[in-house]
């Protein structure tokens, strides 16, 4: 049969080749015959990294278990058959206004808590707790720098509770924690206990933050361990300060505020800083 490689066979089907002639597109040759292998390529970029893979599943067969239930002892340490590993690390946590951790956790460092000024504009909104050891500076420039944020010291503003009257305009300090054995750490607001059994209080206290005044700025709300310790400090200038005040709550039965009932109106919020 003409064009074809064996007689009788069919064009196009397997050992039955067609015959073609080769043609010009251009400049170049289309179903021509292979030329000489040209030099090798660059070398590509790396490719991209692979997608986790799944848990290990063991599977155990009836005949290979050893006691109860056919399951076999293990073996391979804690993370055998996906077991997850003991916590080395735990949950960490702030207690502001006290220099100390709870017996149960361990002190990572003590400091003194800072923080924008009360009237500033721009620099942040959240407090932080400093390390009372002091810092390591890396190429600082000497002098106060016009396009700079700037932190201050934070003192307790407080008045009008008689328990606590004593700690105004007294420096606020802090300790960072480690909660061992525990992974999660959360703070509850308005409450001064832990959602369950399955917590640990680490502390309770006070919600608080800056005052409701036009002449101050935003601030976080944090938990302020309710016996509020100080530094020992002169009272220094007050443009150069942060302030905490008590936090009260504002209800509304017509909606707008927080739920009236179990909140009461102008009332000091307390909290709870929990573990698990």
């Amino acid at each position: 049969m003409p064009g074809t490689g064996e007689p009788g066979c069919i064009p196009g089907t397997n050992g039955c080749p067609v015959s073609v002639t080769p043609f010009s597109v251009g400049s170049s040759c289309i179903l021509c015959p292979a030329g000489p292998r040209g030099y090798p390529g660059p070398v590509g970029s790396p490719g991209r990294d692979g997608r986790d893979g799944r848990d290990a599943v063991a599977i155990v067969t009836a005949n290979e278990g050893v006691g109860a239930g056919g399951i076999p002892p293990l073996t391979g340490g804690p993370t055998q058959y996906g077991r997850p590993p003991s916590n080395t690390t735990g949950a960490v946590y702030v207690r502001w206004g006290h220099s100390e951790c709870p017996a149960k956790s361990a002190l990572i460092y003590t400091g003194v808590t800072a923080g924008p000024t009360y009237g500033g504009a721009g620099n942040g909104a959240n407090q932080l707790c400093l390390p009372k050891e002091g810092p390591i500076y890396d190429e600082p420039v000497a002098g106060v720098g016009p396009s700079r944020a700037y932190l201050y010291g934070v003192e307790y503003q407080i008045d009008a509770f008689p328990t606590r009257n004593d700690r105004l305009w007294h420096d606020v300090p802090c300790a960072v924690c480690k909660a061992p054995s525990r992974f999660a750490h959360l703070v509850v607001p308005g409450r001064n206990e832990c959602p369950s059994s399955e917590w640990t209080l680490e502390y309770g206290g006070y919600l608080m933050a800056e005052r409701s005044h036009t002449s101050h700025r935003r601030s976080m709300y944090i938990c302020v361990d309710r016996e509020m310790q100080t530094v020992d400090r002169a009272h220094g200038d007050a443009t150069l300060r942060g302030l905490l005040n008590l936090v009260e709550g504002r209800c509304s039965v017509s909606g707008g505020g927080i739920p009236c009932g179990p909140y009461i109106d102008g009332y000091e919020l307390t909290c709870a800083v929990c573990t698990q």
